[in-house]
């Protein structure tokens, strides 16, 4: 029992040397051809010397070479001259000097390297190709060419395996269509997607973008771009956490923190969530929505749920403001539940309850449509249910009421009202040297022309039939002296830019 025992344990141990000797065997480099082949002394150690035709193998990679010394005792070599290797067989790397050890299968491939892996090519000075890892780097400049991409770099990393190539410092992607730099770049060469890490820059005939993060699909041309992002489109400015653009319908979207401007049509724009088309010029801005136009240092901010922004022609743009619309100017400010600007005819229409106000005057009308010159409005037309209230002190108020009113404005201030029909009228009369109110007149008529100037009623044309009388203001009571519909709504008015944020209770 004992000498079987004995007779499985030694061919055990020699089934066990001869695995072990294989293996090393196998990791061994292995000469297989070279014209000439002698031994000689290379730095005090014990080399072979190989000229002329050399051809090594190590496990699945073969080398070619001019001219080698193999050292075995270190199972490393080195090769001058038209060197070649040959890995599987879809990777080459050509060089002019390897150095090259078998236990770690570490190469060092240096002067006019090139590595070439399907249809991409790397160019480089030097380039150290790690065979356990399957991973190639560059050190010293590299540059890739892959179809009609060119990525170069200061440094760099190529996987075989997965078909990566990451860039780093200095990277610049040029594509006949743009032109990338970035800090940090990732390339794939099977589904042509670049990621971008860091800050980069892309540049193209018609925009230009800066991120810190995002990436480019050039097979279906699309993109998308975070970190801060802005994109540049001739007088257009778009800023955003992220922005997503699809190149082949000129679209895009934009999320978080957006700011859209346009210096030409002194305009900006913001919100949390955008979309726009560069062909059909359309584009809305949603969540927290507010837009604003700029004239000299006055400046008009419109707030709402939604903001539709449409081109016409080579410069007109038309705003559709919808749901829960907020305007405030530092001369006007008004709110309405949607609102249209039209900028061809210089009108915009308020819809859905709308109320204006203008220093101390109020208006409300079924519609309020304004005509708007340099960012002023310059006449206001009042369409059924028409009302402007004008507030004497702080429970007395002069009031105009019609079917239709359309007011004039000069100097941010009403100066001429026109009372189409249904023309009713109170307004206060003050003591000419001591202006205290002294009594109150309360007119009808068919239409009305009404002149203010400094804030008071002048004078007032009647137009067909008129009634009217004046009561001594002791003899009634302010809450008395009130027309059909008069409601003062001061504390709906958005006293500040913040303010226009604040929904109706």
């Amino acid at each position: 029992m004992k000498i079987f025992v004995k007779h499985i344990l030694t061919i055990a141990s020699l089934f066990l040397f001869a695995l072990l000797s294989s293996a090393q065997e196998n990791k061994k480099i292995q000469i297989i051809d070279a014209d000439e082949a002698r031994f000689d002394k290379f730095s005090g150690i014990n080399a072979r010397r190989l000229i002329g035709n050399v051809k090594f193998k190590h496990e699945e990679a073969f080398m070619y070479c001019d001219s080698a010394w193999y050292i075995s005792s270190s199972n490393t070599m080195k090769a001058y001259g038209n060197v070649r290797i040959i890995q599987g067989d879809s990777v080459n790397i050509y060089g002019k000097f390897l150095s090259y050890d078998g236990d770690t299968k570490m190469a060092k491939m240096r002067d006019s390297v090139v590595l070439i892996h399907n249809e991409s090519r790397l160019n480089t000075d030097s380039l150290n190709f790690d065979r356990t890892n399957n991973i190639g780097y560059f050190f010293n400049y590299g540059e890739i060419h892959h179809e009609n991409i060119q990525l170069s770099s200061k440094r760099g990393y190529y996987y075989p395996n997965n078909r990566n190539y990451f860039a780093k410092d200095s990277v610049r992607l040029i594509h006949p269509d743009y032109t990338i730099f970035a800090d940090t770049l990732k390339y794939n060469i099977d589904n042509k997607i670049t990621h971008f890490l860091g800050r980069t820059h892309i540049i193209s005939d018609s925009a230009r973008i800066e991120c810190f993060l995002g990436w480019y699909n050039t097979q279906n041309n699309t993109s998308a771009f975070g970190k801060n992002s802005i994109l540049y489109m001739k007088s257009q400015t778009i800023k955003a956490d992220s922005l997503y653009y699809d190149k082949n319908t000129s679209s895009g979207k934009a999320w978080k923190n957006i700011h859209m401007s346009d210096t030409i049509e002194q305009f900006a724009g913001l919100g949390h969530y955008a979309e726009y088309n560069q062909k059909t010029g359309h584009s809305f801005i949603t969540d927290s929505a507010l837009v604003m136009y700029y004239e000299n240092s006055d400046t008009t901010y419109i707030h709402a749920d939604t903001i539709f922004m449409n081109e016409v022609g080579d410069s007109a743009k038309n705003l559709l403001a919808y749901f829960h619309v907020q305007i405030f100017k530092q001369d006007m400010q008004g709110r309405c539940d949607s609102l249209i600007y039209y900028e061809n005819d210089a009108f915009s229409t308020m819809f859905g309850k709308p109320i204006l106000w203008s220093g101390e005057s109020q208006i409300t009308a079924d519609t309020i449509k304004m005509l708007m010159r340099n960012n002023v409005a310059e006449k206001i037309i009042m369409n059924e249910d028409a009302f402007i209230a004008m507030q004497d002190d702080s429970i007395r108020f002069s009031q105009i009421s019609g079917k239709g009113i359309i007011a004039n404005i000069k100097d941010k201030q009403l100066y001429r009202i026109q009372v189409l029909s249904n023309a009713e009228t109170i307004y206060y009369a003050r003591d000419d040297e001591t202006n205290d109110i002294i009594g109150v007149n309360k007119e009808t008529s068919s239409c009305m022309n009404i002149y203010r100037d400094d804030g008071k009623i002048q004078r007032i044309d009647f137009i067909g039939d008129a009634d009217g009388v004046f009561f001594p203001d002791k003899d009634v009571k302010p809450e008395d002296m009130r027309l059909r519909n008069f409601v003062w709504l001061e504390k709906l008015r958005p006293k500040t830019l913040r303010d226009i944020f604040i929904r109706e209770k």
